[in-house]
């Protein structure tokens, strides 16, 4: 068995990069006034893209699911779980009761050595880039009573808190800010 007395410790799962759920609460009960700390956790999304779990399953319930699969597989041990990894091509694709596709690989954190996220366009998620995901995040924060958003707003957000370049037009990707706007606000 695990030295870890909580065996969810052994996740390690970013929501606020990965659970559209969880980034509506963490939206509703962000209460700083001082943005300092909405930069650095919105630093951890990062910069590239990645799958978005739009499904209802909490957090919770993700975590329990996965710690159950590797229990079944014998894989609670960070040696045998790294060792099945490198066997199988450094990652493990699952399913989850809905129906959502997961990965888990190599977590580096001495007690969270399973890294998980949505896998790929799976079930339930959509594919989007962590730049828009922080200016929507950002911007419902920072403008708490606003339903609407126009381009020198989202653009002034982009700057002041995330240091990332104006952008010339609100809609212009495919998944673009204006259709994760209404996503975030549902």
């Amino acid at each position: 068995m695990t030295a870890a007395e909580n065996l969810s410790e052994l996740i390690l799962f970013n929501p606020l990069k990965h659970h559209l759920n969880f980034i509506r609460k963490y939206i509703r009960a962000y209460k700083q006034k001082d943005h300092q700390q909405l930069q650095s956790d919105l630093l951890k999304i990062g910069n590239t893209q990645m799958d978005l779990y739009l499904g209802e399953l909490s957090v919770s319930k993700i975590t329990e699911e996965v710690i159950a699969f590797l229990k079944k597989a014998n894989l609670l041990e960070k040696c045998s779980f790294f060792r099945f990894l490198d066997q199988h091509s450094g990652f493990i694709e699952i399913s989850l009761s809905d129906q959502s596709t997961w990965i888990l690989r190599k977590g580096f954190d001495p007690l969270a050595f399973v890294h998980i996220h949505p896998a790929r366009y799976s079930k339930h998620t959509i594919r989007i880039k962590a730049t828009t995901l922080k200016s929507i995040i950002a911007a419902k924060i920072v403008l708490r009573n606003t339903s609407s958003i126009d381009l020198s707003e989202m653009n002034a957000i982009r700057v002041k808190y995330l240091h990332l370049s104006p952008v010339k037009f609100l809609g212009t990707n495919t998944f673009n800010l204006l259709k994760m706007l209404s996503f975030v606000e549902q």
